[in-house]
């Protein structure tokens, strides 16, 4: 009797033995995939901005595919109504505000990437770059500046693929 406890002592140690490594294996395999997802956040964020005054069309290749979204500034330039009527002062200050929240949108935006081109045909890009070198919330963001003439979507997503690309 004492023989037949002892053997299924034994055999359940075994048992408890096996387990304990099956456990131990499956562990490491969760730590492998935790740790192919931390490789995957440790990917660098790419992200392009085309932009003059009024719109800037953002565009994010980190994955690869590249997805296109849009900020409007709420000012638009250049309108034809009796700015004059409260004088130039007036509109330059207006004009400016509007700019400082505009380029506050896309700041919103562009926070958190890596690398950051900012191209298009007018001064926009110029202010922005400086207003976010400026910032200690992109001190470790690469922003560089390109200019760009006047683009079509398909030509900014193909400006964006070749620079990113050229950067590898």
């Amino acid at each position: 009797m004492q023989r037949e406890a002892s053997e299924l002592y034994t055999s359940i140690k075994q048992e408890s033995e096996k387990a304990k490594q099956a456990t131990q294996k499956a562990s490491s395999r969760n730590t492998k995939t935790k740790h192919n997802k931390i490789d995957f956040m440790k990917m660098t964020k790419r992200l392009g901005v085309y932009m003059d005054h009024s719109v800037a069309h953002i565009l994010d290749i980190t994955t690869g595919e590249l997805t296109a979204s849009t900020v409007e500034s709420a000012t638009p330039h250049h309108e034809t109504d009796n700015k004059t009527e409260k004088g130039e002062v007036h509109m330059h200050n207006t004009e400016k505000h509007g700019d400082l929240a505009y380029y506050r949108k896309i700041a919103a935006v562009i926070k958190g990437y890596d690398e950051v081109v900012l191209f298009g045909p007018t001064k926009a890009k110029d202010e922005l770059h400086n207003m976010l070198k400026d910032d200690h919330n992109f001190a470790k963001s690469d922003i560089q500046v390109k200019h760009a003439d006047k683009l079509t979507p398909n030509q900014q997503h193909a400006f964006v693929r070749e620079y990113f690309r050229t950067k590898l």
